[in-house]
């Protein structure tokens, strides 16, 4: 199946409260989320993948291995907020449908993708739910991503600006999807726990 969609990977905050570069933390098998989130996405099929990084970015580029599809955006000002990372990710991609992924989030399952991709036909925006709460990846429409392009309120919240379209919720049954990795206590426990699922496979 030929999969018509792009992901944009928001990477543009400071990592303030974590003290380290979100990108470069490690997974149990010893690569970068970046690169990790990256591979998923690129083994799914994305046409193209768009990083958005604040001006370390630049030095990612040194130390990551990205597809040759792969687009770094670098977003001058962080601190103008995550939406216009967004416009800037958006402004990027060709393709119908995109995938808005968070950095934080380095728990992507290509099973899920597939399953918010074949949920598209009809819906502005497919999110996963567990036990009744939205999570992350979220998967938008050409209307969307054009209607984001084209706001002129950058300060605005994506949840708050996405109410008003048709929205496809598909229930899954991990908490992956709610995954949020802001901390040194978040990636710890994070690390910690699928250091026992590797183990136990």
């Amino acid at each position: 199946m030929k999969i018509d969609c792009s992901v944009l990977i928001l990477a543009a905050g400071t990592s303030s409260r974590m003290g380290l570069p979100k990108p470069l933390l490690k997974t149990n098998n010893n690569v970068s989320f970046l690169e990790h989130i990256t591979s998923i996405y690129s083994e799914f099929g994305c046409s193209r993948i768009v990083f958005v990084m604040n001006t370390d970015g630049k030095l990612l580029k040194k130390e990551l291995i990205f597809p040759d599809r792969s687009v770094i955006v670098t977003n001058q000002y962080p601190e103008l907020g995550r939406f216009n990372s967004i416009i800037m990710g958006l402004s990027q991609v060709e393709t119908k449908y995109v995938f808005i992924q968070n950095i934080d989030n380095p728990t992507v399952d290509k099973n899920i993708l597939l399953n918010l991709y074949n949920n598209r036909k009809g819906f502005d925006i497919v999110k996963p739910r567990y036990q009744g709460v939205g999570g992350h990846p979220i998967l938008i429409s050409n209307q969307v991503i054009y209607d984001i392009v084209n706001e002129g309120n950058i300060g605005i919240r994506l949840n708050e600006f996405l109410k008003k379209y048709k929205t496809k919720y598909i229930d899954v049954s991990v908490d992956s999807v709610l995954t949020n990795i802001n901390t040194k206590e978040d990636y710890q426990k994070y690390y910690e726990e699928n250091h026992e699922i590797m183990i136990n496979k």
